[in-house]
């Protein structure tokens, strides 16, 4: 995992799993990572679902297990457009956190209550803007990640704008400005 070749690390996860026998809880959320980093989305979903709608983990605390699961799922669920799921992944999310505002914003942009999607936007940035401070002086590849869902955010702005506005000429500068700004990204699936 550490060295982002995904499809190996989740292999040795399944590997790992087949020969001791062993559906421990850290070998799945293992498994989860890198369905996310992988962006199979269908079968990050499932494993979660089924993680989150039975007892498999019967020693686990089941607030903390799902508390766990809930921000690697909800990115299944918002891809695959089960908006129910994210809102009850998102049940479970720290409060906190900038991933739990982003997804706040963006199921608020969904049900179209953009004053509210705006405070959680401005709240998901601030959170991240003191990360950044503190990973910038690491080196700029730690700090990527962050500064793209700072990117993010400005685009779920940008969303609303769209949804907003009734000018059919900013309709289209809008999206020009995005399909610019995506050939500029890195070329890496993760960060997409």
């Amino acid at each position: 995992e550490r060295l982002h070749r995904w499809e190996d690390a989740l292999n040795a996860y399944r590997k790992r799993q087949l020969e001791d026998h062993n559906n421990s809880y850290e070998l799945t959320l293992g498994k989860l990572r890198c369905l996310k980093a992988l962006s199979d989305w269908r079968t990050l979903y499932k494993i979660s679902n089924d993680i989150w709608n039975t007892d498999i983990y019967q020693n686990m605390n089941s607030s903390a297990m799902k508390t766990n699961i809930a921000p690697i799922a909800i990115s299944a669920a918002w891809n695959l457009g089960s908006w129910n799921s994210v809102e009850d992944y998102l049940e479970h999310m720290k409060p906190e956190t900038a991933e739990f505002h982003y997804y706040k914003g963006v199921v608020s942009i969904h049900h179209k209550k953009f004053e509210k999607a705006t405070k959680h936007i401005h709240h998901a940035r601030s959170v991240l803007e003191n990360d950044l401070t503190a990973l910038i002086g690491e080196s700029y590849n730690r700090a990527y990640s962050t500064i793209i869902r700072l990117q993010q955010l400005t685009e779920l702005e940008e969303v609303i704008n769209y949804s907003q506005t009734n000018q059919e000429s900013r309709k289209k500068q809008i999206y020009h400005m995005w399909n610019e700004r995506l050939d500029g990204y890195q070329k890496d699936i993760s960060i997409w």
